[in-house]
């Protein structure tokens, strides 16, 4: 960036580059060319020309702030639109919609890697909601206290979500809405008021039991691949997008290294016997498999297994719960792996740092999440001090 001269008058402009593309930008300032110092691209050192001076050092200043906040995204429109508002207090003249400061927050996080794709499709998932429900919507200050009563009551009622679903995704809104605030989009907060109380919820896992009837089941040739495949989640404590694409790629000696899909962080899965010998007996590679498709195998191996205690899920839609008994191989999918690795090494005595090490998670509060539901553990404890 710099500073030139330009035109009849001399007015000083400020030139910048973005993805190698020259822009010009009229200060409206101008200055005689006797008083102009083209090596350090500034009036020369005259008490007269101090206001001047700082002037141009605060477009600098203000050119580079744009560019930390906005990065790879950053474009002529928006430093155009910023020095009009800043330096010339120029009010926009097209108002940006919802629906366009959306688009750019979407391609913020595309270019930043923040969101996976498949979260990209939960934020546009969210959107498409809130323009069916509200259809006419262009401005931030409609995002009021009787648009997300309206909204929430539409949520329950067209698309039967219910309390812990809303709750997510209210959270995905508001994460948008958190983003346009930084941005300067908007000044409303009134979303910050609506909550969607999160229900506590009962996620199974196998007992060392149930664990010990699979390993040993005998299956015909296609299910005893989905069963080798789940034995495999289970032993390295990872999630299905993970376990499922293991390769020699993430063989590192005598453990596994993982940059997990989800999360991007690196996690270290040592090769215990168990896991090495179903990782070798395929040479760590397998096909891809669809999670629908391996659920449903997954579940048919559980009820050969007579994995069949009942289990009462419950959902809340506000003040309403509504409550469905299943027998538990109805519960198990590619999720029960990590929670029975998990609950297993706790029952066994693994420490918490070494759980979250092995699993990637960083936050004891997440981990207590997972454990919450050891029946075994509380079992034990009780009958310990009351048997």
């Amino acid at each position: 960036m710099s500073f030139l001269l330009h035109g009849k008058y001399n007015y000083i402009f400020f030139v910048y580059h973005i993805n190698s593309k020259k822009y010009r930008y009229s200060t409206n300032i101008k200055i005689n060319r006797i008083d102009w110092d083209t090596k350090t691209q500034r009036p020369k050192k005259k008490k007269a020309f101090n206001k001047i001076t700082d002037t141009l050092n605060e477009y600098q200043r203000a050119y580079n702030m744009l560019k930390e906040e906005y990065g790879q995204i950053l474009t002529n429109k928006i430093v155009r639109r910023e020095f009009d508002k800043y330096f010339k207090n120029i009010k926009p003249t097209s108002v940006e919609t919802v629906s366009d400061c959306f688009e750019r927050f979407m391609q913020e996080k595309k270019i930043t890697d923040i969101l996976n794709r498949q979260s990209l499709v939960k934020y546009k998932n969210i959107l498409d909601k809130v323009l069916l429900y509200k259809k006419d919507l262009t401005s931030f200050e409609e995002f009021n206290s009787d648009f997300f009563i309206g909204f929430i009551a539409y949520l329950r009622n067209t698309h039967k979500l219910s309390d812990n679903t809303l709750h997510r995704q209210l959270g995905i809104l508001k994460t948008f809405l958190n983003w346009a605030v930084k941005r300067g989009y908007t000044d409303n907060l009134e979303y910050k008021e609506h909550n969607i109380k999160e229900r506590e919820t009962s996620h199974v896992a196998l007992t060392e039991d149930e664990l010990k009837i699979i390993e040993e089941l005998e299956l015909p040739e296609k299910l005893s691949y989905y069963r080798d495949i789940f034995l495999i989640g289970i032993y390295s404590g990872q999630r299905f997008s993970d376990y499922s694409q293991f390769s020699k790629a993430h063989l590192k000696g005598d453990h596994l290294e993982i940059r997990q899909k989800k999360t991007t962080h690196i996690c270290y899965v040592p090769l215990h016997p168990k896991l090495k010998t179903l990782l070798e007996k395929y040479d760590y590679k397998y096909g891809k498999i669809s999670s629908q498709k391996f659920n449903k195998n997954i579940q048919k191996i559980c009820k050969i297994a007579g994995i069949d205690d009942l289990i009462i899920k419950d959902k809340f839609y506000g003040s309403n719960k509504v409550s469905e008994t299943t027998p538990k191989w109805k519960r198990v999918g590619s999720h029960t792996c990590r929670r029975t690795f998990i609950t297993l090494s706790h029952q066994r005595g693994m420490t918490h740092n070494d759980i979250m090490r092995v699993t990637g998670i960083k936050e004891p509060k997440t981990l207590q999440n997972y454990i919450k539901n050891d029946d075994e553990n509380l079992k034990n404890s009780v009958n310990k001090i009351w048997g």
